[in-house]
């Protein structure tokens, strides 16, 4: 009696753990599957995500490009992570573009269910929405910029570095100037005399 409570036990630790063993092994299995299927689910709704999130792009690269003409015009420095944001927004508009085309093509596949290609469809789906993910990542860093935050004040101007080329005195005023010098090398002159007028040398 004893023997067959043991066995009994025994039996159903191994039966438990087998059972364990299963239903472990199908949810691995299971969950990168269903990920796959959902995909497919939501083939529309992640090429529509995509779509918006291009023009939101689109839409802000427009708006940072104003602030950084508007900063630029007043002599002020454009920072480094602007520059940069502007170069990876063209990067990814590339990548942007390039399966905007391939959606395109996509659509003059038959449209009967029964003959749609599933394999593109899994594929375009999931590289639209790891696309828009990176571009979510992407606007989040761009919408920080405002006309605080774009540049750096511009430096006030030295006049020692202003160019001088141009500068012609006139010829009046060269004149008094040097009529003031020749006085002053005179040694009769005692008294030099100021108004807003003229130099008068006694």
């Amino acid at each position: 009696m004893s023997d067959d409570g043991n066995n009994g036990c025994c039996l159903s630790s191994v039966v438990g753990l087998a059972g364990s063993v299963i239903v472990c092994v199908f949810g691995h299995c299971w969950n990168p599957t269903e990920k796959q299927i959902l995909y497919l689910v939501r083939y529309r709704s992640n090429l529509d995500t995509f779509e918006t999130r291009a023009r939101e792009l689109e839409a802000l690269k427009k708006d940072v490009l104003v602030l950084v003409d508007g900063a630029e015009k007043k002599g002020e420095v454009i920072k480094a992570e602007v520059l940069n944001w502007q170069v990876e927004t063209m990067k990814i508009e590339k990548e942007v573009m390039c399966l905007q085309e391939k959606i395109e093509k996509s659509k003059g596949c038959c449209c009967h269910t029964w003959c749609l290609d599933w394999c593109s469809r899994h594929k375009l789906s999931r590289h639209a929405l790891k696309k828009s993910n990176a571009i979510d990542v992407h606007l989040s860093k761009g919408y920080k910029f405002d006309n605080n935050n774009v540049s750096f004040p511009a430096h006030p101007a030295d006049l020692r570095s202003l160019p001088t080329p141009d500068f012609v005195p006139l010829e009046t005023s060269m004149k008094a100037i040097n009529s003031i010098i020749d006085g002053l090398k005179d040694e009769k002159n005692k008294i030099i005399g100021f108004n807003e007028i003229m130099v008068v040398l006694i």
